[in-house]
This record gives structure tokens, C-alpha cells and sequence, in this order.
């Protein structure tokens, strides 16, 4: 056996007045991807200029530029403070000027917000926040062809709350100062804005939204299409003349390039689907009642015409369509790559596009004939992750309408990550929770979205099969849930109990247990939610019911066994009830923190330290409020207190976990990024480091490594190697210079590729290929020190013997 120390030499001239710097120092996340995930894309943008550039807007991953067609992208936005894109526009009159509204113009459920609009005058190389601090969303931008200074922008505004900063906005002068000039109210916002080639004739949709926990309502009494024909400053309502009657929900609006008398407009109505203006919106005809070109509104309502012919028309919806004659008929495009269509633009060619969906922003040279997306961007937005113990140990995860993958952290591959290393473990739509059995790592738990709510499936990893082993299967999308037995929410929680890894649970409105795979399941618990029929009907209205189960209301949204005694589980619901156990669900107690009603129970971290401490994520921003509410108790719920103080005021709370070594140490998951606590609570900083801005909505420590594991929903996986540092932190910031101990390394055999002739080293991965970012190789050896040395600390491996092996030279500056 062959035994190593390591000896940190230092010369320290003095310790006095050693600065306590938080959390400084070299802390690494690495993305691990996967790539292939794909995700979803709001907004997109290219150029006449150079057929090769394009930008591209995540829903909450930030912004991407390609120089090269899509072969590669490059992070642009990562160190912007909201990751959440609702609009592109590339200036004609200049290529490097690039304006983006920020906030997810498509307000489902999971879609976050923005902090009002910037600019890049040097092609994303840096930005310039330009105001409408808030706006919230951004919908749609308008940049005048000769003056890029000149922009229109259209604030869709807060969809869970009254807002007065909805509406139409002018610069003149480049975002230094704005002007509103079109506003319909608190509760109507602009969804979108189309204008002719001058951008003196502007057409704008105005929607009235409102999103609640348990419903969507779109449409009302100020909806409509407003023109104007001075540039913006000054607006009419249209009505009558062909238009339909009130009430209206969200409107998508197009002018044709060719002939800017032609005007389209997608209107959620319920006297048809599409209607048409061929005298500049003087007057209008319904050319359309098939509401497949629109299919949720709310989710879609974009289109966008060819620039060279304007009867040729695209519909963005459900699926992709073409339209030839002016929007009387329509195809579907079938050769598009993934459903749930949102942006599009198109070369002044007619055939050079990017669209933008739910599976990324693929590219066609051919009017749309064939497309390519090389899947080489992590954009994924997971729900909630899970972990196995192998080793190399792996990651699983469930995407927003992308499936559910797992796959290594340490793929053994001296490329990297690929996207080989990846598997689809079955879900075939929205993936929620995705958990590898604790005896079997074969076995994969999948809670998903596909027909329903509260579906779940194991999935044989080697053998490729799939087992539904839901406790109630039943339909119940556009149905009024009141009456039924069981209600199950969009993210429906699924733990497997510490103690006993036979054991798993599951949450409807009552709390399922089952011992044999799912073959047979209990209910353990009454129902332990609010169950108040008015939150348990349809969604959805004015016009259009929402019948995706996104609103489904009075469920369990959290399960936490404890670590410590298998008779005590806490539950939380996303109407804002805490509830446990304390003799394996017998009998229930509401033991709720004191925080405002409503709000959902995201997340329950029972202490691997004492059965009786828990601490409890409580997220309001659906009911318009965006305070982090983080509780903690030590009596079992008897009493809280809150641990909040010290996070942004601004950004709302997912998850909060407990270091499972050092009880004083907390990692919380915020909307827009991750902090940590050295005193369990009581003071908070940030850990984000190079990690990209995006929701951190899961997180999880891998106990026989010690990684901290982080879900974002918009950037994929992230890995933040070997925690011992942190765990020490306290310890090592009372000494001048502290040497952590290294964990186990192993000496992986890596050189797989030398069976093709080619030796380690020497292969490289093709072009524009994601690649995530493996562990370092061999030992991890971090050290701390409380200042800057005047040079380089000098590292002396051991071996047993207390004989130098190899010296090594480290970073001198302080911290980590």
C-alpha cells in the first residue's frame, strides 16, 4: 500500500489584521451538461449582414452568439444578473449592436423575470443595462433600421401581480431615457410588436394575463390591436371593421416585408383563430378558425411572414405550419425537430431561418425543408436531481418537456463528458424527478408529465424497458379536479427513505407509500392539504381553458423522511402547509412555519443531525411576492424561525440543504443563483463563483465524494468538487495558512483511445460538440490561506515514511 501526506511550507512575514474575506478563492463548478437535453429557447435573432451570425435567448439560460452557422455558440450573458430572456433584436444599421429584453416572454408556469432591457455595441463582448429595471418581461423589440438608437420595446409586464409598468416604450437615444406611450393598464401588457420597414407604422398586441397558483385567466376588457403611425408616440385602438368582438386574450401580430399593407394577426378569440388586413389594419377578415395554428395561446401566438412573398406565412404553435395562400390553409412542417414553437426569424432570402422551441433553435438554409440543432449548448431546465453511489457515481435529472437523463459525473473518458456518456431514462415529455434505486442503480424512479400528473415509471437502464407504476391513473386533464379521490401537482414529489431503501414515497394529496416497487401502494396519510374546491377548478378563461395540469392545486410538492428515524416524515404542499408524522403516518400534525398562505412548500430538508430540526423553502412568487422565505426548527414544527435575512430581497427561494458533516453549514438555491451559510443561517454570501446566473431549483451532496450537486433550471448540471474546504472553512479561518485534508483519489485508466492508435493526449473533440467537464485528475488539494504571501506557498508530498516525494508551488493569493 502505498500511503501519501501532504505539508503546506509557508513564509508568513506577519498574521496581524488578517482580513476575513468570505468565501474567497479558486472554488470551481464545473458543467457537466448533458447538451443533448436540449431546452427551451424564447427568443432568437440574425442578420442580413452575415449569414453565419445568429443570437439566441434561453428561457432561463442567458444569451448565445454563433459566428459559424451553429457549429458552436458561445456564452455571451453569464455574469448578467437575471439569466431569463424574453426578446433579441440585431441592429440592421450595425451587426455588433445587439438589444435584449429580459424576463421569459411565455409566462408558464416555471417562467422567470427579468430586470428590463440591455445592450451590446461590441457584439456581446460586454452589455449595458439600458432601464426598464421593472418591467419584469420584455416581449418583443423593435430596433428603427438607420438609428439603432431609435428602439421600441414591448413590456408584457408581471404576470402575477398588478403592475404599472406594462406597455409600449420609445428611446431616442440609446436607452439613456424612455418614453411610454402606449399603456392599457396594470393588468394589460404588450405581447407583442411587429412594424414596417421604417418602423414608422407599428402594430402592437395588448394582453390582459393573470397566472395564480391554481389558475390562468387571459384576456380582458383592454385587450385588443393598437396601431400607431408616427413611429409609436402616439396609439389608436383598432375595433370593429372585421375584428372580432371582446373578449380577446394574447395577440401575435405580423406585417409582410413585401407589401406592409399586409398585416396578420393570431388573436385567442373565440370567433376564430387568424385574421387578415390587406389596407394596413384599416380593415379585417378571419381566414382562420383552426386553432392548431395557436393551440395555447398563451404559450405561442407568434408568427412571422416570408420577406419575399406575403401570402407565405409561418405559424409558430404546438407544431410548426406554413401557410401559401394568405393564411386560408396551412400544412404542418414535419420535418421541424421538437414540438412547442416560440420565436422565429427569417433572412430577407426567404430561406435562411432560426426558430426557437421547447428543444432548442435549429437552422435551415431551405426555407424550412430540413433543419440542424447539434444539441451543443447546455440549456436543460431540471426540476429536481438524484444521485447513485457507484463509483464514478451518477447524476439523474427531469427536463421541462425534454425527458429525464443520467449519466456520470466523471465520464473515464479523456475527451469529456460527451454526449455517449448520457442516457434517456424514459419519460418522453416533461421529466420531473428522476431518482436511481438505492439497491439497484439499474433501476431509475421517473415521476413525469407526459398524459398526466403523477405518473411514474422505473426504468430498466440495461434493459430499456419501462415500467408505469402510478398508484391512480386517470385523466384528468381539463377536468375540475373538486370530487375527485386524488389530486397530483405538475412536480408531484417522490422520496426513497434513508433507513430503508425498499421504502419510497410518493405525494398526491395524500401521502403513498410503497415496499415493492411500486407494485402495490398505501395511502399513508388523510389528505393534507387546504382541499378547497374553489382552487380545484378548471384552469384556464376567458377564453381559452389551460388543461396541461400545470395548475393542478391543494397537492404535496415536498416529501422529507428523516435520515435519523423512519417514523418521522414532514410533507409540504403548494398551499403553503407544513405537515409530519412522528409514528410512520398514523397521525398528522399541521405544523406550519408563520409566513403568508399560499405559498408552496417547495422543499423540506430533515437534519441528518437531530429528528426534530427541518428546514422549510417557502416560495410566494406565484401570488406576486418574490421574498425568499427559508424556516427552521428544532421541536419538530412546535416553532420556527426564519434563516432568511441576509439573501436578496428580490430573488425567491427553491431548495436549502443541510451539510451532512458540518451542521452550521447551509446551501440555499435562489432563483438566480446559490449561497451559502457558515453559521446555519444566521449570515448568508454568495458561493456563485464561474457559476452561470440561472435558478438553482434542486440541490443535492453526494455523501462518499462530498460534491455539492446543483440543478439549474436553464443551465443543466453543475458539480462543485469535494467540500471539505467549506466544511472547514470556520476552522481554517482562524490560522494564518490551513492544508486541508485531501479525500481518496483514484488513478482512473483513462487511455481507452489507444485502441484506435492514438495515444492519450491526443484526441480532441469535433468542433461545436458539447463536452462537460470531467473531475480533476488524481488528488484535489486545496488549502486556505488568510492573505497574499509575497510568493508562492511550496506543497511537500509525503509518503509514509515522512520522505518527500514531489514538491509542488501553489496560488499565493488569499483565500481558497
Amino acid at each position: 500500500m502505498l500511503c501519501a501526506s501532504a505539508v503546506l511550507v509557508v513564509s508568513l512575514r506577519s498574521a496581524a489584521a488578517l482580513a476575513d474575506s468570505g468565501v474567497p478563492g479558486d472554488l470551481h463548478w464545473r458543467s457537466i451538461g448533458p447538451g443533448q437535453s436540449g431546452g427551451r429557447i424564447a427568443a432568437v435573432a440574425g442578420t442580413n449582414a452575415d449569414p453565419w451570425l445568429y443570437y439566441i435567448g434561453a428561457a432561463d439560460g442567458g444569451v448565445f452568439r454563433t459566428g459559424n452557422g451553429g457549429v458552436s455558440w458561445d456564452d455571451v450573458w453569464s455574469k448578467q444578473p437575471v439569466a431569463a430572456i424574453g426578446a433579441l433584436a440585431i441592429a440592421r444599421s450595425d451587426k455588433r449592436v445587439v438589444w435584449v429584453g429580459t424576463g421569459e416572454s411565455k409566462p408558464r408556469n416555471d417562467a422567470s423575470y427579468g430586470d428590463g432591457i440591455w445592450v451590446t455595441r461590441d457584439a456581446g463582448k460586454t452589455w449595458q443595462h439600458r432601464g426598464l429595471d421593472d418591467t419584469y418581461i420584455i416581449s418583443r423589440i423593435l430596433v428603427d433600421p438607420t438609428n439603432s438608437k431609435r428602439v421600441i420595446a414591448g413590456a408584457l409586464g408581471n404576470p402575477f401581480a398588478d403592475s404599472s409598468s406594462r406597455g409600449v416604450y420609445v428611446t431616442t437615444n440609446g436607452g439613456a431615457t424612455w418614453r411610454r406611450t402606449l399603456y392599457a393598464g396594470a393588468r394589460t401588457g404588450a405581447a407583442d410588436l411587429a412594424c414596417d420597414a421604417r418602423c414608422t407604422e407599428i402594430f402592437a398586441g395588448m394582453w390582459e394575463l393573470r397566472r395564480q397558483p391554481w389558475t390562468f385567466t387571459s384576456g380582458g376588457p383592454d385587450d385588443g390591436i393598437y396601431r400607431s403611425i408616427d413611429g409609436g408616440a402616439h396609439w389608436a385602438r383598432l375595433t370593429g371593421h372585421g375584428l372580432p368582438p371582446g373578449p380577446m386574450g394574447r395577440i401575435g401580430v405580423a406585417i409582410a416585408p413585401s407589401n406592409p399593407r399586409r398585416v396578420y394577426a393570431l388573436i385567442e378569440s373565440r370567433a376564430g383563430v387568424l385574421w387578415r388586413s390587406d389596407d394596413g389594419g384599416a380593415h379585417w377578415r378571419m381566414m382562420n378558425t383552426d386553432d392548431a395554428l395557436n393551440q395555447r395561446p398563451f404559450y405561442m401566438s407568434r408568427l412571422e411572414v416570408d420577406p419575399r412573398n406575403a401570402d407565405h406565412v409561418y405559424f409558430l404553435s404546438e407544431d410548426l405550419f406554413e401557410s401559401k395562400d394568405g393564411g386560408k390553409t396551412f400544412t404542418q412542417i414535419t420535418s421541424a425537430l421538437h414540438q412547442d414553437h416560440h420565436a422565429m426569424w427569417i433572412a430577407a432570402d426567404g430561406r435562411r431561418m432560426i426558430e426557437g422551441g421547447d428543444g432548442g433553435a435549429p437552422i435551415s438554409v431551405d426555407g424550412g425543408v430540413n433543419w440542424e440543432w447539434r444539441y451543443n449548448i447546455a440549456i436543460g431546465q431540471i426540476y429536481h436531481l438524484g444521485y447513485d453511489m457507484q463509483n464514478p457515481y451518477h447524476v439523474c435529472g427531469g427536463f421541462q418537456d425534454n425527458d429525464s437523463f443520467c449519466g456520470p459525473t466523471d465520464s473515464l473518458d479523456p475527451l469529456g463528458l460527451l454526449a455517449a456518456s448520457w442516457r434517456d431514462v424514459g419519460n418522453d415529455s416533461d421529466g420531473i424527478v428522476t431518482i436511481p434505486d438505492r439497491l439497484d442503480p439499474d433501476i431509475v424512479w421517473n415521476v413525469g408529465v407526459k398524459d398526466l400528473n403523477g405518473q411514474i415509471n422505473t426504468f430498466l437502464l440495461n434493459a430499456r424497458q419501462s415500467y408505469d407504476v402510478s398508484p391512480y391513473a386517470r385523466d384528468t386533464n381539463g377536468a375540475p379536479l373538486a370530487g375527485l379521490p386524488y389530486r397530483f401537482n405538475w412536480e408531484a414529489p417522490l422520496a426513497i427513505s434513508a433507513l430503508d431503501p425498499h421504502v419510497v414515497y410518493f405525494g398526491g394529496n395524500v401521502l403513498f407509500k410503497t415496499t415493492d416497487y411500486g407494485r402495490h401502494w398505501d395511502a399513508i396519510s388523510p389528505d393534507l392539504t387546504r382541499d378547497e374546491p374553489e382552487h380545484q377548478q378548471q384552469a384556464g378563461g376567458s377564453v381559452t381553458l389551460d388543461v396541461s395540469g400545470a395548475e393542478f392545486y391543494d397537492t404535496l410538492l415536498s416529501i422529507a423522511p428523516s435520515p435519523l428515524d423512519a417514523s418521522v416524515i414532514w410533507v409540504g404542499t403548494d398551499d403553503g402547509l407544513v405537515q409530519i408524522t412522528r409514528d410512520g403516518g398514523v397521525h398528522w400534525s399541521a405544523v406550519t412555519p408563520p409566513v403568508a398562505p399560499y405559498g408552496r412548500v417547495e422543499n423540506i430538508e430533515a437534519s441528518p443531525f437531530a429528528a426534530g430540526s427541518a428546514f422549510v423553502t417557502v416560495d410566494r412568487h406565484l401570488l406576486g411576492d418574490r421574498t425568499p422565505h427559508i424556516f427552521a426548527t428544532d421541536d419538530f414544527g412546535a416553532t420556527w424561525h426564519s434563516i432568511s435575512a441576509g439573501l436578496p430581497a428580490d430573488q425567491y427561494a427553491h431548495v436549502v440543504r443541510q451539510d451532512p458533516h458540518n451542521a452550521a453549514l447551509l446551501f440555499a438555491g435562489l432563483e438566480q443563483g446559490i449561497w451559502i451559510s457558515l453559521d446555519r443561517g444566521a449570515h448568508w454570501q454568495s458561493l456563485q463563483g464561474d457559476l452561470p446566473v440561472a435558478a438553482v431549483r434542486d440541490l443535492r451532496i453526494q455523501p462518499s465524494a462530498g460534491d455539492l450537486l446543483v440543478a439549474t433550471h436553464g443551465r443543466g448540471f453543475y458539480v462543485l468538487d469535494d467540500l471539505t474546504a467549506l466544511e472547514q472553512l470556520n476552522t481554517a479561518k482562524a490560522a494564518a495558512a490551513y492544508l486541508f485534508a485531501p479525500r481518496t483519489a483514484y488513478a482512473w485508466y483513462r487511455g481507452w483511445l489507444t485502441i484506435y492508435g492514438v495515444q492519450l493526449g491526443e484526441g480532441s473533440a469535433p468542433e461545436g460538440m458539447f463536452v462537460g467537464e470531467n473531475p480533476p485528475e488524481g488528488a484535489i488539494i486545496t488549502y486556505y490561506l488568510a492573505r497574499k504571501l509575497p510568493s508562492a506557498p511550496r506543497i511537500e508530498i509525503l509518503d509514509s515514511a515522512g520522505a518527500v516525494v514531489r514538491a509542488l508551488t501553489g496560488p499565493n493569493h488569499a483565500g481558497l
